[in-house]
């Protein structure tokens, strides 16, 4: 299933992708790529996807299932729209269901967003709390700064120096 522009506009249809930090390097550089890691097989599939779940409000089944006993300082949530993306909803109901949403096509880092746990007032959050959260306030920044935020913040580390 592909979905046009301006259908996703009218959902604001994104992908929801959790991973450990230790990962966002690979993820920089290369973005997310389909493969059959030990997530895939623990739910029982040898298909090379990256699966991700269509709405926030699922994000605790994700956690619970697939890092349960992580430290959730140790996770994090990227975002990513899924203009142009073809996935595959393998069961009618899986709006409400854990792991039916997957996609086959690599996904360029340029796509995607990681979240910022920051609230609005700039205080820190867990993503223990992301559900409590107000999701019209969360802050989502790219995954790859831009030229222009690289420059910048190598000239602020140069001048502390």
């Amino acid at each position: 299933m592909i979905l046009s522009a301006e259908k996703i506009s009218n959902f604001q249809l994104h992908g929801y992708h959790l991973t450990t930090s230790n990962h966002l390097k690979l993820i920089r550089g290369e973005g997310l790529l389909p493969k059959c890691g030990k997530r895939s097989r623990k739910i029982g599939d040898s298909r090379e996807a990256i699966y991700f779940f269509p709405a926030l409000l699922l994000f605790d089944t994700w956690r619970e299932f697939l890092y349960k006993g992580v430290n959730p300082r140790l996770l994090k949530l990227l975002r990513f729209d899924l203009e142009n993306i073809d996935f595959t909803i393998t069961d009618n109901d899986s709006w409400q269901l854990f792991g039916d949403w997957y996609t086959e096509q690599a996904i360029a880092p340029d796509r995607i967003q990681v979240l910022k746990q920051i609230d609005e007032h700039g205080n820190p959050f867990s993503l223990d709390t992301l559900l409590q959260q107000d999701r019209n306030h969360l802050i989502w920044e790219p995954i790859c700064p831009s030229e222009e935020t690289r420059v910048l913040s190598k000239t602020i580390s140069h001048k502390s120096k």
